[in-house]
């Protein structure tokens, strides 16, 4: 692949864009390694080295910030630049029985308040112990038949993880390709049956794939949860030009930063926008946000950042594209959580437990939420922010959790 950084654009490019502005590769085997196990283990990390098929061998509590993260799910979140709103509702005898009286208003709202504390005394209930059996108990079993394209041997250099598998039901087709493979998978929500595509984290031979993807599937959002580089290991390969004003060709696309936002309040993210140039056609732009302080194998401290992110992502009406290294822990992670948030909000999640809606997303994208902690560390943010918005009340027994968690944390 012809993949090269130009570090500066020249004075014609420039003005022809600022109006436009808004891993190694596996070397063929010629003999299939023996990786195909009736019964896939969730490994007990995201990056199990030993298994790589394309890569080289304080105190807890929440911080208090002026963000405060908006539990409605609606089109009425951050999103872009802001717009001056007009008021143009009119209100005419047919749409009158459908306006909500403050009655109702406040119904829905003690309704919902009794679905997060009931949802809030199960985990408190629970325990940490409790969780963290759960989440050993959760269904790893997987049927080779479910994951063929994966173990295809045409495929192989495509997948970074050897045992990181990819569901055939629920994956991009890639258009117009002659291998139409890429690991990664659309992920549902309540609201949006696409409203995720969760992926590893680019190859240098998967970087084109990559983007055309993106481009294919219109999306708006990339989340990056992972580095380049972690704990000295390649962990992604730089599929995108980080300083603005810098292009990454890649063929005929070429990918051009063009803005580094500026997020205040959120020190742990990284917001930049970027160009997507079909030779020199401007295809799409894209707002590219970086989670810079999630690491390798743990989970972040704790905080409103990925509520903060996800606020900003939701009016997106494509699938958002989440990736960590594996796409399965970090992103998996971050999955559960807004299909948590739906389900409280929607009232769906009377019906179900946090370990049946993980179970619902790893039949779409297998083994989302690799280890304990992460799915002990969902747990725990969400009652911390189910507190923050005064949807919970402080209980002795919310602050055993705490504590426990805590103990937990320190010893992960």
């Amino acid at each position: 692949m012809d993949c090269k950084e130009i570090k500066a654009t020249t004075n014609t490019e420039e003005k022809k864009y600022e109006s436009q502005k808004c891993e190694k590769s596996l070397s063929e085997n010629n003999q299939e390694q023996d990786i195909v196990p009736r019964k896939i283990p969730c490994l007990n990390s995201e990056e199990d080295d030993s298994k790589k098929m394309n890569e080289p061998d304080s105190t807890n509590k929440l911080p208090s910030q002026t963000y405060q993260p908006n539990l409605i799910l609606s089109d009425e979140v951050n999103c872009g630049e802001s717009k001056p709103v007009e008021n143009n509702y009119k209100v005419d005898s047919t749409s009158v029985d459908n306006l909500v009286t403050p009655e109702e208003d406040s119904k829905e709202k003690d309704e919902e308040s009794n679905i997060c504390e009931d949802l809030a005394k199960a985990m408190v209930e629970k325990g940490v112990d409790g969780i963290l059996t759960e989440f050993y108990s959760l269904n790893h079993d997987f049927e080779e038949s479910d994951f063929a394209l994966f173990f295809n041997f045409g495929n192989m250099s495509r997948n970074r993880y050897r045992d990181i598998v990819l569901k055939d039901a629920t994956r991009i087709i890639l258009e117009d390709e002659e291998n139409d493979y890429i690991h990664a998978n659309y992920v549902s929500t309540p609201s949006n049956s696409k409203r995720f595509i969760c992926c590893q984290a680019p190859l240098e031979s998967t970087t084109e794939h990559f983007w055309k993807m993106i481009l294919q599937e219109d999306t708006e959002y990339i989340f990056m949860l992972c580095h380049f580089i972690e704990e000295g290991r390649s962990k992604c390969h730089p599929y995108y030009p980080e300083v603005v004003g810098e292009k990454l060709i890649i063929n005929n696309l070429t990918i051009e930063n063009v803005e580094l936002e500026d997020h205040p309040t959120e020190h742990d993210l990284r917001v930049c926008v970027l160009n997507i140039y079909d030779g020199d056609k401007l295809k799409k732009t894209v707002k590219h946000w970086q989670y810079v302080s999630w690491p390798d194998k743990k989970v972040p401290l704790l905080s409103e950042t990925i509520f903060y992110a996800l606020d900003n992502m939701r009016c997106s009406q494509t699938p958002i594209v989440v990736h960590c290294s594996a796409g399965i822990g970090r992103t998996g992670t971050v999955v559960f959580l807004e299909n948590l948030l739906e389900k409280i909000k929607n009232g769906d999640i009377v019906n179900e437990t946090p370990a049946r809606i993980l179970e619902s997303i790893r039949k779409q994208r297998a083994m989302s939420v690799q280890t304990p902690m992460q799915y002990l560390y969902t747990h725990r943010l969400l009652l911390s922010y189910l507190l923050r918005k005064g949807k919970i009340q402080e209980t002795p027994g919310l602050t055993k959790f705490f504590q426990e968690y805590d103990d937990e944390y320190k010893d992960h």
